[in-house]
């Protein structure tokens, strides 16, 4: 093709993109024997705004904290 060939990807930019992930367990432990009585986890995006992110974090906490105490099925 010579210089006919189209060649992919020149003249454009690279812009990176980044993103925090983080993992949460929240552990209940009975203080008396020290087992664990309940765990519950997930996982989700931060920002890196401090206000947005505490609110993240506080939303984040409260999904988690939905499924206890456990149900009997």
């Amino acid at each position: 093709m010579g210089w006919y060939y189209p060649y992919y990807g020149y003249g454009s930019t690279y812009k990176p993109f980044t993103k925090t992930v983080g993992l949460l367990y929240i552990d209940i432990v009975d203080s008396k024997t020290g087992k664990l009585i309940w765990q519950g986890s997930g996982s989700g995006s931060l920002s890196s705004n401090k206000l947005t992110r505490d609110q993240l974090i506080s939303n984040f906490v409260s999904r988690v904290m939905e499924s206890y105490p456990p149900t009997d099925n």
